[in-house]
């Protein structure tokens, strides 16, 4: 077992408080004017170390500060034999065939536009960056980006603004632009769409999600470090297998096509995922999941209402 823990010299946190500071944007201070941030931080640290199979611990004294903690067990590992890391077949792409795209990285907060900064250039996209709404707007008037990542929750000017203004300009109409929230309401992403953005997706980031969205807004082909192509897209089933497929009845039809037209792209997954305890219906299951992890919206609308229809 490995024990990670921080320990800080803050104003500390009341024991009655301990359950309530892991919700969703809650302020132990709202009124403090040194306070930072949204309220999201520990939330997202808390669903982290529970994926992980622990989960976070608080120890706190009024007035002197507090440390939180959490423990992991890891295998033992016999160093004496040699260690082959079987790496995800993602990581060994490392480009992209064709001219360099620019993609523009909007966040408010430095050290995300960091990580994604980092991780976009070592796949050789050209980066620009705002910190603004109305900073990503100028930017993007003037630099015309292949594609936008931008922040939900920003302040003065926040992503669904930034997105609405950009749709209302026609050169802008068809510019993919993937809004990213630490939100896990289903409301922010239903809104997200509503105001014109291409996808939705939670932070933390999946990285390998994002290549996919990027993959199939971009129309890319991924290249690997052998020197082959590869797609992280599974390809949908040739229409004329699609006749093979065995449809679920017409309410489950219905329900899901209300999630998808709400924007609950999150909400459709897991609904479909509920229905897999009937074997027969995994290939229909699985053409909807494809479809809805890539932001291929109005495929999945199509794909749904040829059925309803017929």
């Amino acid at each position: 077992m490995l024990r990670f823990y921080i320990q800080d010299t803050g104003s500390g946190i009341p024991q009655d408080k301990f359950q309530e500071i892991f919700l969703p944007f809650y302020q132990l201070d709202p009124h403090q004017l040194s306070q930072e941030g949204t309220g999201l931080g520990l939330t997202i640290s808390h669903n982290l170390a529970e994926q992980m199979g622990s989960q976070i611990q608080v120890a706190s004294t009024l007035g002197e500060g507090s440390i939180f903690w959490f423990d992991l067990a890891f295998p033992i590992v016999d160093t004496s034999s040699a260690i082959t890391i079987s790496q995800p077949s993602e990581l060994s792409i490392i480009g992209y065939q064709g001219q360099p795209k620019q993609i523009l990285v909007v966040d408010d907060l430095n050290n995300n536009r960091e990580i994604l900064v980092n991780f976009l250039t070592s796949l050789g996209f050209k980066i620009i960056e705002a910190q603004s709404g109305a900073e990503a707007i100028a930017l993007t008037e003037k630099h015309q980006p292949d594609l936008v990542l931008l922040d939900l929750i920003m302040p003065e000017m926040d992503g669904c603004s930034v997105t609405q203004y950009l749709r209302q300009k026609s050169q802008f109409s068809l510019l993919p632009i993937i809004i990213i929230s630490a939100s896990t309401s289903n409301t922010d992403e239903s809104h997200s769409y509503e105001a014109g953005a291409s996808c939705f997706l939670p932070k933390p980031l999946n990285f390998e999600q994002l290549m996919r969205v990027i993959e199939q807004h971009l129309n890319l082909v991924w290249m690997t470090a052998e020197g082959s192509e590869r797609s992280l897209i599974t390809r949908q089933l040739p229409a004329t297998q699609n006749d093979a497929l065995i449809i679920p009845p017409v309410e489950i039809l219905t329900r899901l096509k209300e999630l998808i037209m709400q924007g609950d792209i999150r909400g459709s997954i897991s609904y479909v995922s509920s229905l897999e305890h009937q074997p027969e219906l995994v290939p229909f299951i699985k053409q909807v999941t494809q479809l809805a992890e890539s932001c291929q919206i109005k495929k999945l609308k199509g794909f749904i209402n040829q059925y309803i229809e017929n």
